[in-house]
């Protein structure tokens, strides 16, 4: 469905807010939020059933639904004072006030609403959207976040399709819980079954996206092979492909396996390729995604330089965007890298900032799983051991596919020695994100929690793989040095300390045991044991 007011419309099917020929970014709970009081606008909708329709009823301040409210109103470029199209009833909750008109996505037929005859507007309404279809090679439709459309897969055994349509249903479930993409309903994208898989220009125009996943299922015997790919549909570039075989013994493990599979794929590639699209775009930007894909291909390059570049992009978008949740939780990200890496300011100061944003992006977005990660790690670096691992489990729980959380809560359990569940969530982070930047710091968990639980051989194994991941991690050394050191292996243990000092001077094991997270002085002692073993004074 399309409602249009003013010079606005909202579609529903492709979950995109448009302002004439350019395209509103919004947050997902603001476009929810706008759509509940469109679509009841004859009635004043209350606080708790807002909280209901877009929170799914979990507790929320009404200092956050008021900030959503705001949101709503600035993208619609309404204000608290004017109250033109969102009014406030006081004590009541608040009314979508605007003429509305409506026009249905797939029949492109105009229709009047209860509050007025609008024909003539519902039929501009459609003769925009499909003006905007014939312009898939202008940036202008595309600016603002990714939009990806997954297909269902061709099945070309001829067989019922309800398990290709049944992995893309998993796909767009999946993909839609990251907020770095606008993903499109199925509703919507599984209108082309039977598109010809060379005219990627056709549904891509058609659909207002820029990426699209596809793929076929070929069966033989209890055997599928299933080949998936993501196309850029602007350069007909194949960003990612690759094929899957299966065993049919039971499909439901096959669906849920390769959905996990295609995501590992399809978000890591989708994100690298928007990054170096932003990358090429230097200076100032006006799209605050942009500025933050910018800011995120600096990120992961994990060097002081770049990191420091990342905050300056991430500070002024913020500043102008306050209602962007990534843009808070990736500056908290970028201050526990400054605590990790020691870089440059003080590590209270950092922690601080870290968690101020962590808040800051919760508070914009309680459902934005990258939020309650990025507050997870700051906790985790400010030795709350309880809150990082409850932070972990709330992002779990918005999105079991998100690496980072599973990566970054291994990293806290691996303080404690529980290698078992670090191993599992290492594991699966790995699954999700075999190329990530932070693969030295996911071993180094490992060799922490193999050292923690004295398997000392073990924490030497890991380590080694946390330094070839990264040379340039300290930490990969550290548990290096302190594992050959009560293994004595000095040879080996001295090495890796003489590599450690080039890195850092000024290291001593009492500076190493003030930085490092320990839930229990005895650890650090058993961790500063090893070390003094090596030979770091």
């Amino acid at each position: 469905m399309i409602y249009g007011f003013g010079s606005y419309r909202l579609d529903t099917d492709r979950l995109e807010l448009w302002q004439g020929e350019k395209a509103v970014a919004v947050e997902p709970q603001v476009f929810h939020l706008l759509q509940h009081l469109i679509e009841n606008r004859e009635r004043v909708v209350g606080k708790d059933e807002l909280i209901e329709q877009v929170w799914g009823g979990r507790i929320v301040s009404d200092a956050t639904l008021n900030s959503r409210i705001n949101a709503a109103r600035r993208a619609v470029g309404d204000s608290g004072k004017e109250q033109a199209v969102i009014r406030t009833a006081v004590r009541r909750g608040f009314r979508f006030v605007a003429e509305v008109c409506e026009a249905d996505a797939e029949s492109g037929i105009g229709g009047s609403s209860q509050r007025g005859t609008m024909k003539d507007a519902a039929l501009h309404v459609m003769a925009e959207t499909k003006s905007h279809g014939q312009t898939q090679n202008s940036e202008k439709p595309l600016s603002g976040k990714p939009s990806i459309a997954v297909l269902p897969f061709e099945d070309l055994s001829g067989a019922s399709d309800f398990f290709s349509e049944g992995v893309a249903e998993d796909v767009v479930a999946a993909l839609s819980k990251f907020r770095w993409f606008k993903v499109v309903s199925p509703r919507s994208s599984f209108r082309f079954r039977t598109h010809d898989h060379s005219d990627f220009g056709g549904v891509a125009s058609d659909l207002q996206v820029r990426y699209l996943v596809d793929g076929s299922v070929r069966r033989s015997g209890e055997r599928l092979r299933v080949v998936a790919r993501l196309t850029d549909t602007q350069t007909a570039k194949t960003e990612w492909s690759d094929k899957f075989d299966l065993h049919q013994s039971d499909l439901f493990k096959i669906q849920d396996q390769l959905t996990r599979s295609i995501i590992a794929a399809v978000a890591p590639a989708s994100l690298t390729a928007e990054m170096t699209r932003a990358r090429r775009r230097e200076g100032d930007d006006p799209e605050p995604w942009m500025a933050a894909m910018r800011a995120h291909s600096y990120l992961r390059r994990l060097t002081q330089a770049d990191n420091a570049r990342a905050r300056a992009i991430l500070m002024e978008a913020l500043g102008e965007n306050p209602e962007i949740a990534m843009l808070a939780s990736d500056l908290a990200i970028s201050n526990v890298y400054d605590v990790l890496f020691g870089w440059g300011r003080t590590r209270e100061e950092a922690i601080e900032e870290a968690a101020r944003f962590a808040h800051q992006a919760i508070q914009v977005d309680a459902s934005d799983a990258m939020g309650h990660t990025a507050l997870g790690f700051a906790a985790h670096i400010n030795r709350d051991h309880d809150e990082a691992v409850d932070a972990f489990a709330r992002a779990l729980g918005l999105n079991e596919n998100l690496a980072e959380a599973h990566g970054y809560l291994a990293m806290t359990l691996g303080f404690v020695g529980d290698l078992e569940k670090v191993m599992h969530h290492v594991d699966v982070a790995v699954q999700l994100s075999p190329y990530d930047p932070m693969l030295t710091f996911w071993y180094d968990a490992v060799a922490m929690a193999a050292y923690m639980a004295r398997e000392f051989e073990a924490a030497a194994d890991w380590a080694s793989r946390s330094v070839s991941a990264n040379p340039e991690y300290i930490g990969g050394f550290r548990v290096l040095a302190a594992a050959c050191g009560q293994l004595k292996q000095l040879d080996l243990a001295r090495e890796a300390v003489s590599k450690m000092c080039v890195l850092d001077p000024s290291l001593t094991c009492d500076a190493t045991s003030r930085q490092l997270p320990f839930r229990h002085p005895a650890d650090a002692d058993l961790y500063t044991d090893g070390l003094r073993a090596a030979g770091l004074p």
